[in-house]
């Protein structure tokens, strides 16, 4: 059985130093990141493109929607040029040395990848290789430059996501990234009970969080379960911490 997944590969930038701070660098990696090679190469074919929120859940922009937002074009000929220029409008030379912080038998393809897409826009990359303990101690401590990573949430609700990743003091907030824009589209979706008017205020949401690029979305997660034919009763979930009592579930034969 396949479906989607609450889980998703992002980019996360250390905005507390230069030159991640500016807007600009991170619209040029974003540019850089090839995210169709990312889920033929990393996620050998087993992902979906998509922005802040479940590709085709209730909440997401749909894909031609997010396509129209800066830094989400799709590449083209002309991708890793309009990148150069922006790193160059920033004061970027090329060569710059980057270090990438890597968790150890956890994303390394991630890394290597991302490795590679830096190069095309002339950035020198270092694969930084640590456990896993060392690389949370990392994160936590802002000390990185830039980390690519995997997230998992047990929820596909706006006020989950951006609570845990998107909003000031947000606990997986590894970039410290908003923006009064974010916030009060934030505050305004969260208190209307109207559920036609949220989504509408979601969309707006998203349409400011994604340009801003706390974190720059690789792809998201294809999930696969297997089961033996006697197993009756299991409904895969879209989030698979949630469907854990199987309290439907029995064995034929």
């Amino acid at each position: 059985n396949q479906r989607s997944s609450l889980g998703f590969s992002v980019m996360n930038y250390n905005t507390s130093k230069a030159p991640w701070n500016d807007e600009r660098v991170r619209r040029a990696v974003n540019l850089a990141i090839n995210r169709e090679d990312a889920i033929k190469i990393v996620s050998k074919g087993e992902g979906v493109f998509g922005g802040y929120l479940l590709p085709g859940g209730e909440w997401a922009l749909p894909e031609a929607e997010i396509r129209k937002i800066p830094g989400y074009e799709k590449q083209g000929p002309n991708s890793v040029a309009d990148a150069k220029k922006l790193l160059a409008a920033a004061g970027v030379k090329d060569g710059l040395n980057v270090t990438i912080l890597v968790r150890q038998a956890a994303y390394e393809d991630l890394c290597l990848f991302t490795g590679d897409q830096l190069a095309k826009v002339g950035m020198k990359s270092k694969q930084d290789i640590v456990e896993t303990a060392v690389a949370y101690d990392r994160m936590n401590k802002r000390d990185f430059d830039l980390v690519p990573w995997g997230h998992g949430v047990s929820l596909d609700d706006p006020d989950a996501l951006w609570g845990e990743f998107y909003i000031k003091g947000a606990p997986r907030n590894y970039s410290e990234l908003s923006t009064p824009e974010i916030e009060a589209a934030f505050l305004k979706q969260t208190v209307e009970l109207d559920p036609a008017k949220r989504k509408a205020l979601v969309a707006d949401l998203q349409k400011v969080s994604l340009p801003a690029l706390g974190k720059a979305i690789y792809s998201w997660t294809i999930a696969q379960t297997a089961m033996y034919k006697t197993v009756q009763g299991y409904l895969p979930h879209v989030a698979s911490y949630n469907n854990t009592k199987y309290q439907d579930v029995w064995l034929n034969g």
